[in-house]
């Protein structure tokens, strides 16, 4: 434990939390743009951490990371493609 350099570890959860939240939260911003607006009446379409944390997401991310593979995941936007404007029919078969 006495070499964990612990600002660039606060830095990096910090780094990690803002990563996932905005990265889901331009997965909610783009369905509705394309007219799902299915995230947005869930309260998805928000910037807060909490919505799109998925806890063993997070330990998978920082577990993956140690190992050198850094693999993890946040919760799901819903989308119903179907309500997608300008989309084939096929394209979601």
């Amino acid at each position: 434990m006495g070499n964990i350099n612990l600002p660039w570890t606060l830095l990096l959860l910090a780094t990690l939390v803002v990563s996932i939240t905005f990265h889901e939260f331009m997965h909610a911003w783009s369905a509705n743009e394309l007219g799902d607006s299915t995230a947005k009446r869930m309260g998805r379409l928000v910037a807060e951490p909490d919505r799109p944390f998925d806890p063993l997401g997070a330990l998978m991310i920082v577990f993956m990371t140690i190992a050198g593979w850094g693999i993890g995941w946040g919760k799901p936007v819903p989308v119903n493609p179907h309500n997608l404007r300008g989309m084939r029919a096929s394209a979601w078969a």
